[in-house]
Formats: C-alpha cells, sequence, structure tokens
C-alpha cells in the first residue's frame, strides 16, 4: 500500500508515514549532543591565541588558528597537545564562532585603548 502511495504522491516514504500517524512535525531531540571540544579548546583559543593576535573575529581566525597554535608552542607561549592540536584543525568556522561567543573577551581591544596619561 506505502509503495502505491509513493508512486501516485511522488513524497518520500517517512512523510506517508508521518502523515498516516497524523504526526506533520518532526520529533525532537529527547537529548541534545554533548560538546566536541572541551575547555583545553576553548583556553587555547581564547586564552592564548585570539589574544596573541588581539581578538580577530571568526573569519579572520579560522585560517591562522592552527598555525598560530603550532608558533606558539614553538615559542614557548603554549603548551598544547596533539589531541588538542588536531580538534583545532578539524573545528568549523560556526563552532569557532560560537566558542569565540561563548568565551567572549576578557580585555578591550589593544586598537581602542589610549596611551597613559591622556583621556
Amino acid at each position: 500500500m506505502l509503495d502505491e502511495i509513493e508512486v501516485v504522491t511522488v513524497m518520500h516514504r517517512k512523510s506517508i508515514i508521518r502523515i498516516l500517524k497524523k504526526r506533520l512535525s518532526r520529533k525532537k531531540r529527547e537529548r541534545e549532543r554533548g560538546r566536541a571540544y572541551g575547555a583545553e579548546v576553548d583556553d587555547a583559543i581564547r586564552v592564548v591565541i585570539a589574544k596573541s593576535i588581539d581578538y580577530p573575529c571568526g573569519e579572520r581566525l579560522y585560517p591562522n588558528l592552527e598555525w598560530m597554535a603550532q608558533h606558539l608552542t614553538a615559542h614557548h607561549e603554549l603548551v598544547i597537545s596533539g589531541e588538542t592540536l588536531k580538534k583545532l584543525r578539524q573545528i568549523s568556522l560556526s563552532t569557532l564562532k560560537r566558542i569565540l561567543k561563548r568565551v567572549g573577551r576578557s580585555e578591550p581591544m589593544l586598537a581602542y585603548r589610549k596611551p597613559n596619561g591622556l583621556r
């Protein structure tokens, strides 16, 4: 019967079953996914990498993320595990933007600071 309905209506099988069961909307997740990147990745992005290049936006930080981590590790400014470096290599731009939004900026941008003594 489903095969005949599929041919006549040109709808997907799952959609037909949903209509027959009177459930037109998809079922929501019962449990949300966990975070794929832990606190070590957040700390590497916020404290060292973003701070060292003056908190750029996600689009500017993204292509330089792995390179900057390796550069700071070579100069002993950052101690990072191989697993964290692998995660920095795999992170997507949208995830990086969410992390930057979540961790925020701990200091004002250098370009907007006034020299000492001036108001």
